[in-house]
């Protein structure tokens, strides 16, 4: 008969397994960053949704054969590949790392297509997890609403409204009935099909979304519309901001507003629907710094 162990030995045993799976993850993302170094030289995207497939596949099976939960491995894989992802990305945007000038470009169109990559695998389930992961996300996207709520009351003209980054809508869909005509904008064409599919259902007529990347540029007049709500959440990488407030700052009539939001200190792309800061500003200041080039980023 075998003798059971001390629960206290259990307990030291436990911790010494956890110190190992803590040093095999420190591993896990130094290896990542070789990846990242390798896939720059190289030229090849951070995100590659079929090698990740097949990670995912193989440690379904592996925890077959081991007797362990398929899912309970494949989720905590799942997490793994989207840290070394994360950390991957982390270090390509390294401002002090040595970048080539010539090869600033075609880095950042490399992040634009990362980020693509990820809309597309995200999109289909991004109604049913954005918001709901965490209670302090949910806490801070119920205050946010409350501001634009608050924010909107007290303008006095209410035409027109544009959702910058607005993903499948979900914040334009309660944006629309406080406002004649809205435009949803999202850089990502499944986002924004996903968008264009809930209009019906919705009975929203006043809403139209578009395909567009920011920085080339809003598609609208000057002065043409009251209010512009843009959330720096998922994949919030610009690379030149300034220029997009001041477009920003084109668009808007002299009275109108416009709330910024951030959800994290750097993007969201790297936490995944983890809050950090919320920051409102009005868009009259907004203008007016920008006007006086007091805005610096």
């Amino acid at each position: 008969m075998i003798e059971l162990l001390d629960l206290k030995e259990i307990g030291t045993r436990l911790r010494k397994v956890d110190h190992h799976l803590v040093a095999l993850l420190a591993q896990r993302m130094k290896l990542s960053l070789q990846v990242e170094e390798w896939k720059n030289k190289h030229g090849q995207a951070i995100i590659r949704p079929e090698i990740e497939d097949q990670r995912l596949a193989d440690v379904r099976e592996w925890a077959k054969e081991g007797g362990l939960n398929p899912n309970f491995a494949y989720s905590i894989l799942y997490f793994v590949m989207k840290e070394s992802c994360s950390v991957q990305i982390e270090q390509m945007q390294n401002p002090e790392r040595e970048v080539d000038p010539a090869t600033d470009e075609e880095r950042y169109r490399k992040l634009k297509n990362n980020l693509l990559a990820l809309t597309e695998k995200i999109a289909p389930v991004y109604d049913h997890i954005y918001g709901k992961s965490f209670f302090a996300t949910r806490a801070y996207l119920e205050f946010e609403e409350r501001m634009l709520t608050r924010e909107i009351g007290l303008l006095r003209n209410k035409n027109a409204a544009l959702d910058l980054g607005c993903a499948t809508g979900k914040m334009t869909f309660k944006l629309a009935p406080h406002f004649k005509n809205i435009i949803g904008i999202d850089i990502s064409p499944t986002m924004i099909n996903i968008a264009k599919r809930k209009i019906p259902a919705m009975d929203s007529r006043n809403i139209e979304f578009k395909i567009a990347d920011l920085e080339a540029g809003i598609p609208c007049g000057d002065k043409s519309v009251e209010f512009v709500n843009m959330n720096l959440g998922t994949a919030s990488d610009i690379s030149n901001i300034q220029a997009l407030l001041q477009e920003i700052g084109r668009i808007l009539i002299p009275s109108g507003k416009f709330i910024l939001s951030f959800y994290n200190s750097k993007a969201l792309f790297y936490k995944w629907f983890i809050p950090f800061d919320i920051f409102l500003l009005h868009a009259k200041l907004l203008y007016k710094n920008i006007k006086n080039n007091k805005i610096h980023i």
